[in-house]
């Protein structure tokens, strides 16, 4: 790919409410994101890894993208 490396990533894709902040001290901060969302999303990473696919989503994204015009990309 003209001289970029394989950039090797894995994606996990949920949707739903979530609460992003910036949290701690003055000299410490760090960026989280806290809900049922971001712990799907998070899951959805780690069983990419286990089953060495890149892009998974959860389930809500699947049913509201299925009864639309999306196009399913296999290997």
């Amino acid at each position: 790919m003209r001289g970029f490396p394989l950039l090797n990533i894995q994606i996990g894709l949920s949707s739903g409410a979530s609460f992003d902040r910036n949290i701690g001290s003055d000299s410490t901060k760090i960026f989280t994101v806290i809900g049922r969302a971001a712990n799907e999303s998070n899951t959805a990473c780690l069983l990419n890894e286990s089953w060495g696919t890149r892009i998974l989503v959860s389930h809500n994204i699947y049913q509201a993208a299925k009864d639309s015009s999306c196009v399913l990309l296999t290997k």
